[in-house]
């Protein structure tokens, strides 16, 4: 027999005083949803343990009934998703271009999705292709957009953290190695190694000739 399994990542919100203190999907009205309810089965499923928020792609792999130590990173993943052939030892991260600006020696979000036309797009991820540093090359794959992957190769590490706060208006984090893995040489060279592009992509990006440009007539950079 066959099935349809629904899951609705990232459908749950807070209360609001405008809608009564009801969540946006109490609020809604929602006949579909009541009509595949009605239908099927439902329920609520904690992929680990409760109250322990997952990343959206951890908690889809536990619950296709992997281990957490078997997750290969959602880079891999995506890299995989998108057509790419990832040759042992290299590595896959999530990666984007946003618009950041420089507070008290450090890189602030401020626009996450900064509007661009293809053109300007080419020319922006053409200047940031590829960075090598401490033999290791960074290449970022354009997949959507401004987003893309940025592929790892060399003596690099999976171990380490994001940079990316994931908010307007907060500074980007410094990369370093997971908890645990802080004497790894390989980790924590990644670490380095990553952080330096992050700024070298800065320095590029602010005065590669579209965003000067984008300056000269007051557009967003």
């Amino acid at each position: 027999m066959r099935c349809i399994l629904v899951i609705l990542d990232g459908l749950g919100d807070k209360g609001h005083p405008v809608l009564g203190g009801r969540t946006p999907l109490q609020a809604a009205r929602t006949p579909n949803l009541d009509r595949l309810a009605a239908l099927g089965m439902n329920g609520l499923y904690h992929a680990w343990l409760q109250g322990v928020a997952l990343p959206s792609e951890m908690a889809h792999f536990l619950m296709f009934g992997y281990e957490r130590e078997e997750f290969p990173g959602r880079g891999l993943i995506e890299a995989l998703g998108e057509g790419l052939t990832m040759d042992r030892g290299e590595v896959a991260l999530l990666a984007r271009l946003f618009s950041a600006v420089e507070q008290q020696d450090r890189l602030v979000i401020d626009i996450y999705e900064p509007p661009f036309d293809p053109a300007e797009r080419r020319g922006l991820l053409e200047a940031v292709r590829i960075f090598r540093d401490e033999d290791i090359e960074i290449e970022f794959v354009p997949t959507r957009a401004l987003q893309g992957l940025a592929v790892l190769r060399g003596a690099v590490s999976v171990d380490v953290t994001d940079s990316n706060p994931i908010h307007p208006g907060r500074p980007l984090m410094e990369v370093l190695p997971l908890k645990g893995r802080e004497d790894d040489e390989a980790a924590q060279r990644t670490a380095r190694v990553l952080t330096s592009y992050v700024k070298w992509c800065h320095r590029q990006l602010s005065e590669h000739p579209v965003n000067r440009g984008r300056r000269e007539a007051g557009r967003p950079l």
